[in-house]
């Protein structure tokens, strides 16, 4: 293979300019830094966070080699850090006090600027294929969180799965929801109602490639898994 940009991942994982810089693409710039621990809620007050820990969060000495997004906190001598985590345990768990983030927190995150939208918080959820029996309610569990968040429109992508994500988000209050069966609809939907200042996430598991959806509204060329 040849060489990688700052924007590759390496045998380590992702480098964290790396991200910041793949974010930038996508408008929102980031920027990898030192962030002590004490100051993650002062950031948290602004945007979300990328930040390095170890997986499952051990409180062993170890240091790094996973990232998670912190999006959130709740205060109090010890304040508890709400968190996404890409893997299997980070379905399941979702809300840890700092002090336990800082067991195993590294010292580094990737930083954005403040997140004041004018228009509405689109979320473009794809299915998560890899919960086994836990599935239905994994989804259901996003749909409800997308509500307590304020979100302005679900649009679930997907079959079954994608349908218990959006019937638990109207549930939870989401004002509009929408279910597309694959990709390409549902870019040409955000598409066609996105204006400037709205907002929108698109997330779902990798082998959805719901990038591609991001990159249909931002006009960008369509790619694939790639090979090496």
């Amino acid at each position: 293979m040849g060489g990688f940009t700052r924007a590759s991942p390496t045998d380590r994982g992702w480098l964290h300019a790396g991200i910041a810089d793949l974010a930038g693409g996508f408008g929102l710039p980031g920027r990898a830094m030192p962030v002590p621990a004490e100051e993650l809620p002062r950031y948290l007050d602004d945007a979300p966070l990328i930040i390095s820990v170890t997986e499952q969060l051990p409180e062993d000495g170890r240091k790094g080699g996973h990232l998670i997004v912190a999006y959130g906190y709740e205060g109090g001598p010890d304040p508890v850090i709400l968190f996404r985590d890409p893997s299997r345990w980070g379905q399941e768990n979702h809300r840890v006090p700092l002090s336990r983030i800082t067991a195993s927190y590294t010292g580094r995150a990737i930083v954005f600027p403040p997140l004041t939208p004018e228009g509405r918080r689109i979320a473009v959820l794809g299915e998560m294929l890899e919960l086994g029996d836990e599935a239905v309610e994994g989804h259901r569990s996003i749909g409800r969180e997308a509500g307590e968040l304020g979100v302005d429109l679900v649009v679930a992508v997907g079959d079954k799965l994608a349908k218990q994500l959006a019937l638990a988000a109207k549930a939870a209050g989401v004002p509009e929801v929408a279910i597309c069966g694959d990709n390409a609809t549902a870019a040409a939907y955000v598409k066609s109602l996105v204006k400037p200042g709205d907002v929108v996430l698109v997330k779902g598991s990798r082998s959805g490639m719901r990038w591609q959806i991001a990159q249909e509204i931002l006009g960008q060329p369509v790619t694939g898994m790639g090979s090496c």
